[in-house]
């Protein structure tokens, strides 16, 4: 993986985040706040948000256990 995009995966997942909020918040503004899109759409982004954080921590958790596993081998 180049270095560059090493340093920029963190904040894929935040700047995805922030795309789905502006784009919940524009859509809340051409319906005119009409309660029942608001609770649909904030459900809806609460899901894509958890959903990036669950991608974003397997990841995590899959490279360190890669990690750990190739540390254990080189030491054998």
């Amino acid at each position: 993986m180049p270095l560059v995009l090493r340093r920029i995966a963190p904040y894929i997942g935040a700047i995805g985040a922030l795309a789905l909020v502006a784009m919940v918040l524009l859509t809340m503004f051409f319906t005119w706040l009409d309660w029942q899109w608001v609770t649909f759409l904030s459900g809806i982004l609460g899901a894509a948000i958890l959903s990036l954080a669950s991608r974003s921590i397997h990841a995590e958790w899959t490279i360190a256990r890669r990690t750990a596993q190739l540390a254990l081998a080189r030491q054998r």
